[in-house]
Parts: C-alpha cells; sequence; structure tokens
C-alpha cells in the first residue's frame, strides 16, 4: 500500500510555489503551514526572504529541516517582482504559483487549479475567487473575481497557476512594474494563451489588515496597474483615458479610507484627463459635499479650467 500511494502522489506534476516575505515573521508560520497542507502533495516551497531584519530566516530555516518539499533562499532588499525572480530561477515544478506571506491556501486550492490545468490543455492560466479576511480571520466577503477583460481590468487576483512552459516564454517579473507586477504578468501570459477562471469556489483566504498594501498602498497600485495597462495602449487617446480611469480609482481608495484631500486631487486629475466620464465626476462631488475642506472653490476653479 505505501508503495501504491507514494506513486500516486509523485506521478501527479510537480507544483512550484513561491512564498516573498519581508519583516512579517509573526504571520510566516501561517502562510507556510497552507502551502505544506495542500491534498495536491507533489509541491515544493521555496521561501524567498527579500532582506528581512526579523527572524524570518530562523523560522524558514525551521521549516526547512522539518520538510524536505521548503526551501528558503534570502537576499538582499529588493522588492516583490525581484524576489518572485530568485524563486521561480530556481524552481522545479512544471506548474508555477506564488503566494503572499498574509495571506493562505485552503487545503484543496491547488489542487482545484492544478486539475484545471490537465483539464484545459490549451488554457495558460487558471484562476479562483479569493475569500476575504480581516486581522482575525472573520470572513468579510468572497470576492469574485471580474469576468471582464484582462485588458480592463486585473481580473485574476491572487490564487492562480500558469504553466512552466508559458512563463519560459514571458520571462521575468518586471522589477519596474512594483504593486502591478502580476497584472503587467497576467497581461503578458494573456497574449500567448487563453486565461481560465474557475466559478464557484473561493479556494484562498486573502487578509486584509493595517499593514496590507491594500490599505497602504492601495491607491498608488491603482495608478501603477494603469501605467501597466498604457503600455499595451494603441492611441493616445486610449491613455488618457487608461489614466483617467485610474486616478478615479485612486481616488476612491484613497475617499474609503478617509484621506479626502488625496482623494480630491486624484479625481481632479481624473476629470481633467477625461471629463467626460460621469463616475469621475460623481466622486469629486461627493468629496467636495461631504468633506468641503478638501479644497476651496478657488482651487477647483483653477484645476477645473487647466482642460476648459
Amino acid at each position: 500500500m505505501e508503495s501504491v500511494l507514494k506513486t500516486e502522489v509523485y506521478s501527479k506534476p510537480l507544483v512550484s510555489i513561491v512564498l516573498p516575505t519581508y519583516n512579517r515573521a509573526h504571520l510566516l508560520d501561517g502562510a507556510i503551514q497552507s502551502c505544506l497542507d495542500q491534498t495536491w502533495k507533489s509541491i515544493e516551497l521555496i521561501v524567498v526572504d527579500d532582506g528581512s531584519s526579523d527572524n524570518t530566516e530562523e523560522i524558514a530555516l525551521a521549516w526547512a529541516a522539518r520538510d524536505q518539499r521548503v526551501c528558503y533562499v534570502k537576499q538582499e532588499n529588493g522588492k516583490i517582482p525581484r524576489a518572485l525572480n530568485t524563486g521561480f530561477k530556481i524552481a522545479n515544478g512544471s506548474l508555477l504559483t506564488w503566494t503572499s506571506d498574509d495571506n493562505y491556501y485552503e487545503q484543496n486550492a491547488i489542487e482545484i487549479m492544478a486539475m484545471a490545468l490537465q483539464q484545459h490543455d490549451q488554457v495558460g492560466l487558471v484562476y479562483c475567487n479569493v475569500t476575504v479576511v480581516d486581522e482575525n480571520n472573520n470572513i468579510t466577503e468572497v470576492s469574485i473575481r471580474s469576468s471582464k477583460s484582462i485588458s480592463v481590468e486585473n481580473c485574476v487576483g491572487a490564487c492562480f497557476m500558469y504553466r512552466r512552459s508559458i512563463a519560459e516564454i514571458v520571462g521575468e517579473y518586471d522589477p519596474q512594474t512594483f504593486l502591478a507586477e502580476d497584472y503587467d504578468y497576467w497581461l503578458r501570459i494573456s497574449k500567448l494563451a487563453p486565461i481560465y477562471h474557475i466559478p464557484d469556489v473561493a479556494p484562498y483566504r486573502y487578509r486584509v489588515h493595517k499593514q496590507s498594501h491594500t490599505n497602504i498602498r492601495g491607491a498608488e497600485a491603482e495608478i501603477q496597474a494603469a501605467l501597466v495597462r498604457v503600455k499595451y495602449a494603441g492611441t493616445k487617446r486610449e491613455r488618457r483615458i487608461i489614466m483617467a480611469d485610474g486616478h478615479r480609482r485612486a481616488g476612491t481608495v484613497l475617499r474609503t479610507l478617509g484621506h479626502h484631500r488625496a482623494a480630491f486631487r486624484h479625481y481632479i486629475k481624473s476629470v481633467r484627463l477625461n471629463p467626460y466620464r460621469a463616475i469621475s465626476w460623481r466622486g469629486l462631488v461627493a468629496v467636495r459635499e461631504l468633506f468641503p475642506g478638501c479644497a476651496s472653490q478657488s482651487t477647483i476653479q483653477q484645476e477645473l479650467t487647466k482642460w476648459v
């Protein structure tokens, strides 16, 4: 029986999971545990320490000593795109994915995605819905990934898997696209092969907390995503519309977080770039009416007359 089980496990394609981390030792155990607890046992986990100054190294090495599927690598701080490139350079799997140190997989996540890629042999990348949780791991919502074209927005999200054969053509993650390195990569994949949304499952816990990029750098990420879309735009008009939408999205993020002056500035930029987009005007008016101290009337007039 033992030999039969081993054959069954290791006949499955190897999945390489890269886990970039930086100064989040207090969250690392949970992220690593969720990778190793997968029902799909044919995995390797590559923890890439992006120059942490806490006890990340101690924790990761302890896991590597207990489980031979764990590999630990440390580099000078270079941010997520460079950490991903470091990890995937030593990856051995024919199927690839990566996760964040503050999130974790449900036990069947890797199996769901690996099976989907096996069943859809023309597909280059698959992705799932995600379950959003707060700092205390309470579920706040299930994020149903958009069916919009990936050229319009990052419909893939945080739970995904793609083929090594595709990655070898696409190349490395672009360090210049930090905060939107994933989106840029998915766009590049989509130009080579179809991407596929796995419906009705959300096997990934996406944690939103005070130190998450969603909160700290959400507006910056929206601008970076817009800059990624601009790279593939065909005309100057398309680029203006894309950047207007990026500023509108950034304004909405900041307004939600209560940063009303900063939100106002992004809404102003949005309507200047594309004055025919009603949703940008609604955001601008909402900030001005609810928080009149965010800008004087003369400031508004000066800003708006720049495009009249």
